[in-house]
């Protein structure tokens, strides 16, 4: 139990540590692309920067600022699931594993994961014509990869799946005590 809630420690403030810098990395994306340096650790540690910061740069603001409702939608699923993930390890810590109200928890992270999973190829499409609207021709890159498919399909079935089978593993031994 205590590699448990080690583990669940470790988690948390990998999550803690994780909000911060998606959101700052959100805003100099979409508001400082200058900021961004194509050879730091930053840049390469999260996208490719070079074309994107260039591209960024040159946008007018109010095309950055629809850009950002657009991209914010994820970053947002994103960090609600970071939030349900510390909420999740806050209560493994205080060894509550299979409770009912851990699986909600992990039902709520499976439904945003899969809302996620299904908005990343819509939210590719908008940018691509909002990056675009300042020159011409404009791009419309629709893409739907096997990556999604796996997102979709993980998210949205096994880990539900699962945290259901040990809710009711914990039902079972509770009823047999």
């Amino acid at each position: 139990m205590k590699n448990i809630a080690f583990y669940a420690q470790l988690v948390k403030i990998v999550s803690y540590i994780l909000i911060p810098i998606t959101i700052i990395n959100f805003f100099i994306k979409w508001l400082f692309p200058q900021m961004i340096i194509a050879d730091s650790f930053i840049a390469g540690f999260f996208y490719d920067s070079t074309p994107i910061s260039t591209l960024i740069a040159s946008m007018p603001l109010n095309n950055r600022l629809m850009a950002m409702i657009v991209d914010g939608i994820s970053v947002s699923l994103l960090l609600m699931i970071l939030s349900l993930i510390i909420i999740i390890m806050h209560r493994i810590q205080q060894h509550e594993i299979f409770s009912s109200a851990i699986a909600q928890l992990f039902s709520r992270i499976s439904q945003f994961a899969f809302w996620l999973a299904i908005y990343t190829p819509i939210n590719k499409t908008i940018l691509s014509v909002i990056t675009t609207l300042h020159q011409s021709p404009h791009t419309l890159a629709i893409s739907f990869d096997i990556h999604d498919l796996f997102n979709i399909f993980i998210f949205g079935l096994v880990i539900t799946l699962l945290i259901e089978q040990g809710n009711s593993l914990q039902n079972e031994q509770n009823l047999t005590v």
